[in-house]
């Protein structure tokens, strides 16, 4: 084995590149500790803005609100349970250490929280084979982790996409199911991936690993989610109520379009298109079988909800990364993506910064925004569609 190899694949040395990742967004981030992180012209302008300082306020997390069992100013937290009750646990040690709360120790166990997930997502890559020898580098060293880490509380879920391929490759399809059902607990992606495992099921003609999978990542996701359906059913909902119902938002294609053309799509219809997107490429996976990589079809689903959704929030790009390393991806294709990403991290902020105050130097109009998302649209359209060539 070559020197290079020997260092792509120790799973040791990307471990601790992604913590070095880690380390530096939260000093990248602290800038906006001054203003708890929210939303204003000083954080816009020092692209430090994340969730985890006005969500802990506005959610009542601060005030000791237990989430789905308790609403705090009429107002359900609409995240899947699992990523509810991580953030109450985290509201609860912040409690605990420092006797009330603060909004800079809530981040900052929530963004050691996230760098350990990470960490342990990097080692898993890096200990076991994915199509790419060099996933575990290209995600510790990504700009997505420096980025966009301590934006949301995504790692978990991150890590749960990447144990369920592996898993599942590695020929366990329990453990990928219960991969898939916590994982699903806590963002709604993961679940996407149980359509590459079926397509690889029935090309396979291994229906009996395929329905393992299948059952222990609902017998999962039940355990996990039941007792909320049963004893919090309004505050569980809230999830589904929320995403059904949210407006063009974001970084959206549609939104793209209404900016750029004046064309405007309702919120049933980009639902809809939402749907047969998803569809067509979960068909797409299953008739090629064989011929379509394993970690790209993986990518494929996930990319087609993602250009298609209502909203794509900066932290969608830590997603896409840890499913596109593992991929036979190539590395210039990938370097143009991940620039494209990086202009649309900056965009949004520099265009929610145009809200504030126009007149502010670095602040983008609703024209040059919507550039930029066509520009991170297209981009991953033609990843999606070269891996979507791709054989094995």
């Amino acid at each position: 084995m070559t020197t290079s190899r020997r260092i792509a694949t120790h799973w040791m040395w990307p471990v601790f590149a992604s913590l070095v990742s880690a380390l530096v967004g939260f000093w990248l981030k602290s800038a906006c500790a001054v203003s708890s992180w929210g939303g204003g012209a000083h954080t816009y302008a020092n692209l430090c803005y994340s969730d985890l300082g006005p969500l802990y306020f506005a959610r009542g997390l601060a005030d000791g609100v237990l989430p789905y069992f308790e609403a705090y100013e009429n107002r359900f937290i609409e995240y899947p349970v699992l990523t509810g009750m991580v953030m109450w646990l985290i509201a609860w040690a912040t409690q605990f250490v420092v006797g009330g709360a603060s909004v800079t120790v809530f981040v900052g166990i929530t963004w050691f929280t996230s760098a350990i997930a990470l960490a342990v997502t990097v080692a898993y890559m890096a200990r076991y084979r994915t199509s790419n020898v060099w996933a575990a580098w290209m995600l510790a060293l990504s700009p997505a982790v420096v980025l966009t880490l301590g934006i949301n509380w995504d790692s978990l879920a991150v890590l749960a996409a990447v144990v369920a391929l592996i898993g599942w490759r590695r020929g366990n399809p329990v453990l990928a199911g219960i991969a898939i059902g916590v994982g699903t607990s806590a963002k709604l992606f993961p679940a996407l991936l149980l359509v590459p495992i079926v397509a690889y099921a029935i090309s396979h003609r291994q229906f009996q690993r395929g329905l393992r999978a299948i059952g222990a990542a609902f017998a999962t996701w039940l355990v996990i989610n039941a007792p909320f359906i049963i004893f919090a059913t309004e505050g569980w909902l809230e999830f589904f109520t929320f995403s059904r119902e949210r407006g063009i938002d974001f970084g959206s294609l549609w939104l793209a379009l209404r900016y750029l053309t004046d064309v405007s799509v309702s919120t049933n219809t980009a639902n809809l298109v939402g749907l047969i997107a998803v569809g067509i490429a979960a068909l797409y996976i299953v008739v090629t079988g064989r011929k379509l990589d394993f970690y790209a079809a993986a990518f494929l689903i996930v990319s087609a909800f993602v250009l298609f959704n209502k909203v794509y929030s900066p932290q969608f790009w830590l997603w896409l990364t840890a499913l596109l390393v593992m991929t036979r991806i190539n590395r210039t294709l990938f370097v143009i993506w991940t620039v494209a990403e990086l202009l649309y991290f900056v965009g949004i902020w520099r265009y929610l910064l145009y809200t504030v105050d126009p007149s502010v130097v670095g602040a983008i109009n609703e024209t040059v925004y919507g550039w930029v998302i066509l520009g991170h649209w297209i981009t991953t359209a033609a990843v999606a569609l070269s891996l979507a060539k791709l054989s094995k």
